[in-house]
């Protein structure tokens, strides 16, 4: 049976995580980032919808719950849950925060990709006294198709525009500068303006 595409939070985390060590080596605000793919991944599911309304002479957006069905995914419906509880309704930035805080929202999705056959769940020792949980690559096929896709969306300009996953995916990895998996700095310098395009496009696909 074919595997089921990876959600963009799994995707994210999967980039950022040290192939052996298992502990995060890219990027920084990962649960910021996390809480970005969570979001739009219940847009896309439409459980979540934005709503614009009239403030004075300005407009603002605020995010409604749309739907409280389970998804059947803990990630999502940790975040559907904590979202429908709040008291009040929030901008799309503050409910990304929302997600963010969510208590050891990486563990979580680093379980989700467990369970999924793509990691495995170990623990290592720090300063002799603690140990943390740590999630070393078990089946290295996935993060290797998610590199060429990215590769080829930044890369390949013949291709044309990538999908709206795909740029939805780099907007985030960007901007937690978890790229840096993929490429020096030197090379991000060069796509910069590929890149700054791709952002676009997502934020207007948002």
């Amino acid at each position: 049976m074919a595997r089921a595409p990876l959600r963009l939070h799994q995707e994210l985390l999967l980039l950022a995580l040290h192939d052996t060590k298992g502990t995060l080596a890219f990027g920084q605000m990962q649960h910021v980032g996390l809480g970005g793919g969570i979001f739009s991944e219940l847009l896309l599911e439409e459980r979540l919808r934005l709503v614009t309304e009239k403030r004075g002479r300005k407009e603002k957006t605020f995010v409604e719950v749309a739907n409280r069905t389970r998804t059947r995914e803990d990630v999502l419906d940790l975040a559907l849950e904590r979202l429908s509880a709040a008291k009040r309704r929030a901008n799309p930035r503050d409910t990304v925060l929302r997600i963010a805080r969510i208590k050891r929202l990486r563990h979580h999705v680093g379980l989700e990709l467990v369970r999924r056959g793509v990691l495995r769940a170990t623990e290592d020792e720090i300063l002799l006294f603690f140990r943390r949980k740590v999630y070393p690559t078990l089946d290295p096929g996935p993060e290797r198709a998610l590199i060429e896709r990215i590769r080829a969306a930044l890369e390949d300009r013949d291709a044309g525009a990538p999908d709206g996953r795909t740029a939805l995916l780099i907007s985030l990895a960007h901007a937690t500068g978890t790229l840096r998996a993929l490429y020096d700095r030197k090379a991000l310098k060069a796509l910069k303006v590929r890149i700054e395009g791709l952002v676009a496009e997502a934020g207007e696909a948002g």
